[in-house]
């Protein structure tokens, strides 16, 4: 399946660009008997590659380092947050820090309480 990598990189006049590169899977012979490269995407991908173009050009725009806004550890990108809780100080503040994060994108909160009896 050919696939698309967006890649912030410098050009020759050592300006921020975003480069676009198509794996090798995605070249076939055109109408004409030349080489085309291309991919076909769903509307969820196309949405997705436009998504990730947009937050590429507002990192080039406010001059911010590479990934600030794509990073897949970004919290745009968390789907759920699990905590432990064990009844203590420390289980508590990891449930505030979850839950904090969970806000913060639309991931879902998953919560799992240990009742802890003794100390082993």
């Amino acid at each position: 399946m050919p696939r698309i990598f967006t890649i912030r990189a410098k050009d020759d006049s050592d300006r921020d660009v975003i480069s676009l590169v198509l794996s090798q899977d995605a070249v076939s012979v055109g109408p004409n008997g030349d080489p085309w490269c291309g991919v076909t995407l769903s509307s969820a991908q196309a949405r997705s590659l436009a998504q990730r173009l947009a937050s590429i050009a507002v990192e080039i725009e406010n001059q911010e380092e590479t990934g600030y806004r794509t990073s897949s550890r970004s919290l745009v990108h968390m789907g759920s947050v699990v905590v432990v809780h064990d009844g203590s100080q420390r289980g508590h503040r990891a449930f505030e820090a979850a839950f904090h994060l969970a806000g913060c994108s639309v991931a879902s909160l998953d919560f799992i309480g240990v009742q802890c009896e003794g100390t082993i």
